[in-house]
């Protein structure tokens, strides 16, 4: 009977992130909010890359490389910047990407043999690379380089 609550669980958080991958794009303010969400993004996103269902990682990481795909958008077609909702403009690119949420990545992509998530993860983390505190977490973390040189020469 547990087994069902939790395998319903997942479902239930499974659907929220996707919905929200879905909708993120049609709308600059709501990517906005979503990308700024710093109650939701830093406590939620890293506990579902490391959940134990793969649907809900699945749906994680799709939402990682969205995020980052969008704010990559906005940022190379010169968003206008006066109608930004945050100071300095649109910039979701940045995915709030704090410690946690970085180890978590690292932690998935390490732990993980799908390569699908794998890419959408990579794919975040360069999306996300043109921030210098993206950089300065990449040139921290000489684990990142150890699985990006055994990526590259395996």
């Amino acid at each position: 009977e547990r087994g069902d609550d939790s395998h319903s669980g997942a479902r239930v958080k499974e659907h929220a992130v996707n919905t929200l991958t879905v909708l993120l794009g049609a709308d600059a303010a709501f990517d906005e909010r979503v990308a700024y969400d710093l109650e939701w993004l830093p406590r939620v996103l890293p506990a579902a890359l490391l959940d134990r269902h793969a649907a809900v990682v699945v749906a994680a990481s799709r939402f990682v490389r969205r995020l980052s795909e969008v704010g990559a958008a906005a940022e190379s077609i010169n968003v206008d910047n006066s109608t930004s909702l945050i100071p300095g403009g649109p910039h979701a690119r940045h995915l709030v990407l704090n410690d946690d949420l970085f180890e978590a990545m690292l932690r998935r992509y390490e732990r993980c043999e799908d390569v699908p998530i794998r890419v959408h993860l990579l794919c975040a983390l360069s999306n996300a690379a043109a921030d210098p505190r993206v950089q300065f977490c990449m040139a921290r973390c000489q684990r990142l380089l150890q699985l990006l040189l055994d990526e590259v020469f395996n």
